[in-house]
């Protein structure tokens, strides 16, 4: 449900988490040459993170002697190409267990999707990403939930009025 881009996972560093608000700020990025840079649209942003993932960032040990968040199985720092490599194994069960092929970046769309499905708003997804046209590629690219949810959504949406008419009845 974070979003991050790949180079932004690489590009973490520890002073950048808020775990007690459940927040991180995302305010760099990897290139291909494993050097550091803005995020794509050049601004920092603040991005929520759910509380399974604040839990499995507090278990992370701490290394005194790297700035990032991210490490190879060797020690050194996460690059995008050894992040690739990590999610092999992880991409190789999801498929295994009938999912449909997943790269790194489809990550990205996938939290896209999952926040629609819960019923946030474009904007708001676009926040998250650190899109800054106000919603229109979230809208364009994510935001046709399944008819199922989207039903689903609606029947919440009465159901929390209903219940507050009764009360107020």
């Amino acid at each position: 449900y974070v979003g991050c881009r790949p180079g932004e996972l690489c590009a973490l560093r520890s002073e950048d988490l808020d775990l007690e608000r459940g927040e991180v700020t995302i305010r760099f990025s990897m290139d291909a040459h494993g050097n550091e840079k803005r995020p794509k649209n050049g601004k920092a942003r603040v991005v929520m993170v759910p509380p399974p993932a604040v839990d499995a960032l507090r278990a992370l040990p701490v290394r005194r002697d790297s700035p990032h968040v991210f490490h190879s199985p060797t020690g050194k720092r996460l690059s995008k190409g050894s992040l690739s490599y990590l999610w092999r194994p992880i991409r190789a069960a999801w498929v295994e267990a009938g999912g449909a092929p997943l790269d790194l970046y489809g990550l990205r769309h996938a939290c896209a999707t999952l926040l629609i499905h819960r019923g946030l708003p474009a904007h708001v997804v676009a926040q998250q990403l650190g899109h800054t046209d106000g919603g229109r590629l979230v809208m364009a690219l994510y935001g046709h939930p399944e008819e199922r949810i989207s039903r689903d959504l609606i029947r919440m949406a009465f159901a929390e009025t209903t219940t507050r008419e009764a009360r107020t009845a």
